[in-house]
């Protein structure tokens, strides 16, 4: 178990999370099993997972953690040991950062459930782009992209590493390599456990919400989807029409399939 590591260990940025504790190779979820039923939020990085955690946890049936205005990160050092915590009720984290590290999840035995918030590709690479310091794109990609790359983009990474694949490119198969995780836990876990949901329709209908409510047996309040109101609001940046049309052939069919799983 991860619990040899100290405890007084600053509170950590990713950089340094990534560098002290990913790299070295301690486990991530090393505490999951000390919440019981907890809920866990993912899906790829820039879906509105962190509102959908948000969402989750202002119910009363959980406690709330985070110390921070990086919630992602206050659980992630939580579940890996380096934070104390003993919550008095249910936790709702968000495990987007897992990445590679996927497997993970089946090492665990305790129940707990799996929401995954899967949003189409062009507003997720938009979001990498223009939302998002390079850091977590590039550590994305390293997780979960490189192993996707094809044709010219492969023969550059061959040659010049990730820096020869450009960041459009390394998002949109890091979306790609995200997305196929899909299969892999629904393989696992089946329908009992896990829950595909399509982000844009959590911003339609309330009902979208409440059928992740049931899914993972919370009571449900209708005021709990205002949330979603408050969160979303026009980009700033558009990508352009080579670049659209870029992101679409690459990754319409890799979300097309996720969507199968949509509920």
């Amino acid at each position: 178990m991860f619990h040899n590591i100290r405890t007084h260990i600053p509170p950590l940025g990713w950089w340094l999370f990534s560098k002290r504790i990913r790299s070295r190779g301690f486990k991530l979820l090393a505490r999951l099993d000390d919440f019981a039923n907890a809920v866990l939020v993912t899906g790829c990085q820039r879906s509105g997972t962190t509102v959908v955690r948000r969402a989750i946890g202002q119910s009363n049936d959980f406690s709330e953690f985070w110390t921070s205005n990086d919630d992602e990160l206050d659980g992630a050092q939580i579940l890996a040991g380096l934070k104390n915590y003993n919550p008095k009720s249910r936790c709702c984290f968000q495990t987007t950062y897992l990445n590679e590290r996927v497997d993970e999840y089946f090492e665990h035995k305790k129940p707990f459930k799996i929401i995954w918030v899967l949003r189409e590709p062009e507003s997720v690479v938009r979001s990498m782009l223009y939302n998002w310091k390079r850091f977590p794109l590039n550590e994305l990609f390293d997780g979960c992209g490189e192993s996707e790359l094809i044709g010219r983009e492969l023969k550059s990474f061959k040659r010049f590493g990730k820096f020869g694949v450009s960041p459009l490119f390394r998002a949109c198969y890091a979306y790609i390599g995200k997305l196929r995780q899909i299969q892999l836990l629904h393989n696992y876990f089946g329908d009992e456990r896990l829950f595909v949901i399509d982000y844009n329709m959590l911003l339609k209908t309330q009902e979208s919400l409440k059928k992740i409510y049931d899914f993972a047996k919370i009571t449900y309040d209708t005021s709990y989807a205002n949330i979603f109101h408050r969160s979303s609001h026009p980009p700033k940046y558009t990508l352009t029409r080579n670049e659209r049309e870029t992101v679409l052939n690459l990754c319409s069919s890799s979300y097309e399939q996720a969507a199968q799983y949509i509920r």
